[in-house]
C-alpha cells in the first residue's frame, strides 16, 4: 500500500515533468522527455521510497543501487514511450505507457534487491 502511494506520487511527479517539458518545448520527442523525467524522479524516488516505504536510512549506496535498479526500468519504459511516439501515439499515451512499465519493474528491483531487509 505504502509503496502504491509513494510510487504513485513519483508518478504522478514524472508525469508533471514529462508532459510540462513537453508543453514547454513545444512537442519535443516523448523518449527525451521520458529520459529527462527519470533523471529528475530517481533521487526524490530514492528518498521517499527508503523513509516512507521500506524505512531504511538515507546512504549513499542505497542511492547508487536505487539509480543502477532504475537502468532497466528507465530502459524499458523509455523503449515503451518510443514505440508509442513510432505509432503517432501523443504525448500523454506514451507517457502513460512508461509509467505502467515502470512501476512494474521498479516494484520488483526495490522489493529484491535496494530495499532487501538485511539479513537476520
Amino acid at each position: 500500500m505504502r509503496f502504491g502511494l509513494v510510487g504513485g506520487g513519483n508518478s504522478l511527479l514524472h508525469a508533471a515533468v514529462v508532459l510540462g517539458l513537453g508543453a514547454l518545448t513545444g512537442g519535443a520527442t516523448g523518449w527525451v522527455l521520458v529520459l529527462v523525467g527519470w533523471v529528475i524522479c530517481i533521487p526524490i524516488g530514492y528518498v521517499t521510497q527508503a523513509r516512507l516505504v521500506w524505512r531504511r536510512p538515507l546512504s549513499w549506496s542505497g542511492l547508487a543501487k536505487i539509480s543502477v535498479s532504475q537502468v532497466p526500468s528507465a530502459t524499458i519504459s523509455t523503449a515503451a514511450a518510443a514505440v508509442g511516439g513510432s505509432l503517432g501515439f501523443p504525448l500523454v499515451a506514451q507517457e502513460a505507457m512508461a509509467l505502467v512499465t515502470g512501476a512494474v519493474i521498479s516494484y520488483v528491483l526495490q522489493r529484491f534487491w535496494v530495499f532487501r531487509a538485511p539479513p537476520a
